[in-house]
């Protein structure tokens, strides 16, 4: 049998998984931050826990901080051109 090769992208986070409950008026302030941070919700609280407990950051946030910067300087980077050209 033929070895299957893996699709290209974005390499897999790794890690467990966890289902949390918050209270509704907390969401928007943790989803905010997120934002803020350049990171997604789970990113964000994933780096919050690391950073109550001492422990390190994971290493996947670092790749996400670059990729988020590097959509900020892309979409600032773009012109708008004017109507008719």
């Amino acid at each position: 049998m033929a070895a299957q090769r893996r699709k290209p992208g974005t390499p897999a986070k790794g890690g467990d998984r966890f289902t949390g409950r918050v209270p509704s008026d907390h969401f928007t302030v943790y989803e905010e931050a997120a934002a803020e941070h350049g990171l997604s919700l789970s990113d964000y609280v994933a780096v919050v826990l690391a950073r109550v407990h001492g422990l390190s950051e994971p290493a996947w946030i670092d790749r996400e901080r670059k990729r988020a910067h590097e959509r900020k300087r892309s979409q600032a980077a773009q012109l708008e051109l004017p109507m008719g050209a």
